[in-house]
């Protein structure tokens, strides 16, 4: 289920400065300049994983970009795949039952971390 997630809404985006000018599709960019590479983009393609947009928690085989890849992945995956896994058990266990509060909207943002800029849940009633 974490790596599924983590396939899904990968949290890092990550920025790199450009040594030379380039283009990309058509776009000029400078030497100098930021660009923003979504490791999201990596693990989106339906040819890869068939309807890529949607979690499948029994989905065969799953990979994530979400820590990075080759020689830039993060050394600490396995650790923070267990502390992920270690908060959803808890949040299942300890909170109680929720939902997404009716005509909540969230946007979802980008700089360097990829998330909700609010989540509006309801609890069940006790």
């Amino acid at each position: 289920m974490v790596d599924e997630l983590l396939r899904l809404k990968a949290i890092p985006q990550s920025a790199r400065t450009l040594t030379r000018d380039h283009v990309f599709n058509g776009i000029p960019m400078k030497k100098g300049e930021t660009v923003l590479l979504s490791y999201q983009a990596a693990t989106r393609s339906d040819e890869t994983f068939g309807d890529a947009a949607e979690a499948k928690f029994d989905r065969k085989e799953t990979w994530t970009s979400a820590f990075g890849l080759g020689p830039h992945r993060c050394l600490g995956i396995h650790l923070a795949r267990q502390e992920l896994r270690v908060v959803l058990e808890l949040l299942i266990t300890l909170v109680p039952p929720f939902r997404l509060a009716p005509g909540a909207t969230s946007r979802w943002e980008t700089i360097s971390l990829w998330g909700p800029d609010r989540l509006d849940l309801e609890f069940a009633r006790g």
